[in-house]
């Protein structure tokens, strides 16, 4: 059964270029937040089973504005995301052996700011 679940975009703080002027106590509570709403909301759809051996992940950034943004920062800051993924048991890792990673482009949508990841 796929998955799909829709979080906030990543927070500002967990981009390469966003996190230096911050410490790394702030950093890791915001990180572990990420991985804890991403476990929730696993757990909201699917009960822990066998995780996925191989899987094809896809991972959307919906932004509300056209501000020009750094699509490697974006998928960098994500992975706690995919990290919530992997400890809620949906798959057994997130190395390049174990998942094919997709990226569309940014999408932008007035209004709306989320990332959608999806688990096939």
């Amino acid at each position: 059964m796929p998955l799909r679940i829709e979080l906030p975009l990543p927070p500002k703080e967990l981009s390469p270029n966003g996190g230096k002027k911050w410490n790394v106590h702030k950093i890791n509570r915001i990180t572990q937040k990420a991985q804890s709403d991403t476990i929730a909301l696993v757990r909201e759809q699917m009960s822990r089973g066998v995780p996925l051996e191989q899987a094809t992940v896809t991972v959307t950034f919906v932004v509300p504005t056209r501000a020009r943004r750094d699509l490697d920062n974006l998928i960098s800051a994500a992975k706690p995301y995919l990290d919530g993924i992997v400890k809620a048991g949906v798959i057994v890792d997130d190395n390049w052996q174990a998942i094919e990673e997709v990226y569309p482009p940014v999408v932008y949508e007035k209004g709306k700011s989320m990332t959608i990841i999806e688990v096939e």
